[in-house]
């Protein structure tokens, strides 16, 4: 992969010749002239344009990040497939797991632990977000993503709610082609389950019903553009309640909500219109 050096970069001032910056230990100076793609833009000591540096740099990175490698943390021995950007890295070796980093943490400040705000966080009603956390939201309307997926963002920690969906997607991805046999495994039990909880009472007009539920929500799917999947009211391997796999325990819900109901039952919900 070539980087696309005629790519204008952006305009950089003021004018400041190699001597000067030089003599002041500047690490870059601009003289106005271009270089031999085109670029205006300032150069480093070294005499290297900043824009055709940086493309460099971008085509490289682009190369790596599709590469994966597998990394073993030191202290659990938990497997992570981490970015082909870490090879090289000093710490790719000996940098611990998010699980474990975090309980080594706990574990050196115990006192810190106690007290995870210690007065620093203060909140400002004049930030949608900091209304969000005094109002206990998990979500909130932010500024748009620079990606282009709208403003919905998280209270915790400001993240865009369609960046964290698609990292988690891509993440999954890789696990399943990874290990394919859990994949597998796990649907072969799902299907095993739903023939359990499939009643040897349902007539033809039941199945016929069940078949409108789930056209009915790829229809949605392909009119609205927001996934819509069928959900089992009670479900099918809940803790506390197991249900039928019938038309009266079947729904419409959108993905999203389906995966933050998961396995869970709440007989006082309220119920979701289809």
């Amino acid at each position: 992969m070539n980087p696309d050096l005629t790519q204008g970069g952006p305009i950089y001032g003021p004018f400041i010749s190699y001597s000067q910056a030089k003599a002041q230990g500047l690490k870059k100076y601009f003289n106005g002239k271009p270089c031999k793609y085109g670029h205006i833009d300032a150069r480093t000591i070294q005499g290297k344009c900043c824009t055709c540096d940086s493309l460099r740099h971008k085509a490289k990175n682009a190369i790596r990040s599709q590469q994966r490698i597998e990394v073993a943390c030191p202290s659990c021995g938990k497997i992570r497939t981490r970015s082909g950007n870490c090879i090289g890295t000093k710490e790719m070796e000996t940098s611990l797991c998010r699980t474990c980093a975090k309980k080594a943490w706990h574990k050196d400040n115990p006192e810190a632990a106690k007290r995870p705000n210690d007065g620093q966080f203060q909140i400002d009603l004049n930030s949608s977000r900091h209304r969000a956390l005094a109002a206990g939201r998990d979500r909130y309307q932010g500024k748009a993503c620079q990606h282009g997926h709208g403003h919905e963002r998280y209270s915790k920690d400001g993240k865009c709610v369609a960046c964290v969906a698609e990292r988690a997607a891509k993440r999954g991805a890789i696990w399943a082609a990874n290990n394919r046999g859990k994949v597998n495994a796990t649907a072969a039990k799902r299907r095993f389950v739903k023939a359990l909880a499939t009643p040897s009472w349902l007539t033809q007009k039941d199945w016929d019903a069940m078949e409108a539920i789930y056209i009915k929500a790829a229809a949605l799917s392909a009119e609205t553009g927001t996934p819509y999947e069928v959900d089992h009211i009670v479900p099918l391997q809940g803790k506390l309640a197991c249900g039928f796999h019938c038309p009266e325990n079947l729904r419409i819900v959108t993905r999203t909500e389906n995966r933050r109901k998961s396995a869970k039952f709440n007989p006082f919900a309220k119920p979701v219109a289809a």
